[in-house]
Parts: C-alpha cells; sequence; structure tokens
C-alpha cells in the first residue's frame, strides 16, 4: 500500500474510479481533483494508465 494523492483530470474520472474500486476510506479535494488514501499497485496503475492522473508520494512514519 502506498500513501498518496492522486491528482485527476475531472470530478468525473475520481467517481468512476472511486466506484471501479470501491474506495470507502479517502480524503477527497473536489476543487482541486485530488483523492487521498493509501492505494494498492493495482489501483495506481489504473489511475496512471486508465485515468491519466498524477500520483505524489508522502512518506509515512510508523
Amino acid at each position: 500500500m502506498n500513501a498518496l494523492t492522486i491528482k485527476f483530470n475531472s470530478m468525473e474520472d475520481i467517481i468512476d474510479f472511486q466506484m471501479i474500486t470501491d474506495m470507502q476510506h479517502f480524503d477527497l479535494d473536489p476543487q482541486k481533483f485530488t483523492l487521498y488514501s493509501l492505494f494498492t499497485d493495482a489501483e495506481l496503475e489504473l489511475a496512471r494508465n486508465g485515468y491519466g492522473a498524477k500520483p505524489y508520494e508522502h512518506f509515512v512514519e510508523e
């Protein structure tokens, strides 16, 4: 799992992505089209390749 903020191109892309991945725990900024959550490698690949989204990594201290 990767803690990331992913910037999408539109709210429609975010909604579609959430429905496909069945995401239930996330932070959303609808004005910036960003979604923050823990993403699997498969979800990250879908966001990049399927929606042209740009991920930004965050460092999580354990």
